[in-house]
């Protein structure tokens, strides 16, 4: 699995530097964002609507790979979102993300395996 494999995940979603939720205005997921992960790996997240995300890997063992992915997204709290695609190989990513503190849980399953693993998020634009 591309990014699994030494990391704990992603992206996935989007990573936004806004704090907030549904009251109102723009969506806190829409943008451009960096997601950092302990191990290293680093993604960069592109969302501009509530069913679609772009990610590309920047570093880790992943470096280069890229995919638009049709995801499911809602709202749990103010601000904090859950996020879910599986990707053309069968890989499954489940993300929560809580665009108040700029976090991102991320659990991967593929080949198998499960993959648990929290990381940062930056708002590029």
């Amino acid at each position: 699995m591309r990014w699994a494999i030494g990391m704990g995940v992603v992206a996935v979603a989007s990573a936004m530097g806004c704090a907030g939720g549904s009251g109102g205005g723009r969506p806190p997921y829409l943008g451009t964002f960096e997601y950092r992960y302990p191990d290293g790996l680093t993604i960069l997240v592109k969302t501009t609507d509530n069913d679609t995300l772009y990610w590309e890997c920047l570093e880790g063992e992943a470096r280069g790979q890229s995919a638009t992915e049709k995801c499911d997204r809602r709202e749990v709290a103010p601000g904090v979102y859950f996020v879910n695609w599986i990707e053309k190989d069968g890989t499954a990513i489940s993300q929560v993300v809580d665009y108040n503190r700029m976090t991102v849980v991320c659990n991967i399953v593929a080949g198998g395996q499960r993959f648990l693993s929290e990381g940062t998020l930056r708002r590029i634009e």
